[in-house]
């Protein structure tokens, strides 16, 4: 799991997850570290060696509106 800077981290509770299995994630992101006004785009990635994934990554977009 990564993202895309530092104002933006992710969670997982368990990074390897079986087949068919789940975990939680976790996202938290910190408007003040780059002091980011209006709308922002930020992306989390999953990284994955399920066969069936694009290139082995899932990427998130996260769109937040900072006032």
């Amino acid at each position: 799991v990564g993202s895309s800077c530092g104002c933006t981290a992710s969670l997982v509770s368990d990074k390897l997850v079986p087949p068919g299995g789940e975990t939680e994630l976790k996202v938290v992101y910190d408007p003040t570290m780059y002091q980011d006004q209006g709308e922002v785009e930020r992306y989390i990635q999953i990284f994955s060696n399920d066969p069936a994934g694009r290139d082995g990554e899932i990427r998130f977009k996260i769109t937040a509106t900072v006032q």
